[in-house]
């Protein structure tokens, strides 16, 4: 009573082909986890950068009416 080797050839096949993609989709989704990260990078840094944005316009605002007032007492 022997295993006949058409019948492992038959398993092994499909079995190496659903290896060999599921090798392929890992490395996909560690490249995305790359990408995510690099974006998350991106958006956090664009956050503060807003907020200093919208800090130096407050504190240009505060100067132009200081101009204003002193141009007006005058």
């Amino acid at each position: 009573m022997g295993v006949d080797v058409n019948v492992v050839i038959s398993i092994a096949i499909p079995l190496l082909s659903v290896a060999a993609m599921w090798g392929s989709i890992t490395a996909r989704l560690k490249n995305l986890e790359k990408k995510v990260d690099k974006h998350n990078g991106f958006m956090e840094r664009l956050a503060k950068e807003e907020g200093s944005t919208r800090s130096a316009h407050h504190r240009l605002d505060e100067l132009k009416d200081e101009i204003c007032d002193l141009q007006h007492k005058q």
